[in-house]
């Protein structure tokens, strides 16, 4: 079902965009007439049919940290290639292996255990790695290990404030791309 859901997505994606690539607006290159002013989208008033997922049989779990969760408030959810839940909540990483929660946090004065506290973003690579975008840092956990490897953010411009990474995406190259608070 939720292969299908996806499927219907992507469908959807494809003929907006192609649909917008198609017309170009009547101008060649896709150029607007007057340089300097941003043409307006092309809305496609196509009716497309989403499949419905039969919702009986659907059980939802709430997870709590008398489960083990380090907090309450998790603004991040990844699934990895094994299989394990990862939120990243105010307090820490949590894995979830679907009975209990491992919780990596920051440990002061061992360099390998996560840069920070605060999660503000997950990201499952192509390759499989699971990277942590921290206040001033990206960090990336090594599962044989289960260690962190830090990469800094450049601080210069935050005017003494952190950089937190937001958002982490991937582009086709396999370039990771990084959004703070100062810009990408």
């Amino acid at each position: 079902m939720r292969l299908a859901v996806h499927l219907a997505f992507l469908a959807l994606l494809c003929a907006t965009t192609s649909g917008m690539a198609q017309d170009g607006a009547g101008r060649p290159n896709n150029r607007p007439v007057n340089p300097g002013v941003v043409r307006q989208a092309d809305v496609d008033p196509r009716t497309i049919t989403l499949p419905v997922v039969n919702g009986k049989g659907i059980r939802f779990t709430r997870l709590s940290t008398e489960d083990g969760l380090s907090q309450t408030k998790v603004s991040q959810i990844v699934q990895d290639d094994q299989g394990f839940m990862w939120f990243g909540s105010q307090y820490g990483l949590n894995r979830y292996d679907g009975y209990k929660f491992k919780v990596y946090k920051h440990e002061p004065g061992r360099t390998n255990s996560l840069a920070c506290v605060y999660i503000y973003s997950l990201f499952k690579d192509r390759s499989g790695s699971l990277w942590i975008g921290c206040e001033e840092s990206l960090d990336k956990f090594d599962p044989i290990t289960e260690a962190f490897t830090h990469y800094r953010i450049d601080a210069k411009e935050a005017e003494g404030g952190t950089v937190p990474v937001t958002h982490i995406s991937q582009d086709r190259t396999g370039v990771l791309w990084l959004a703070t608070v100062r810009g990408l």
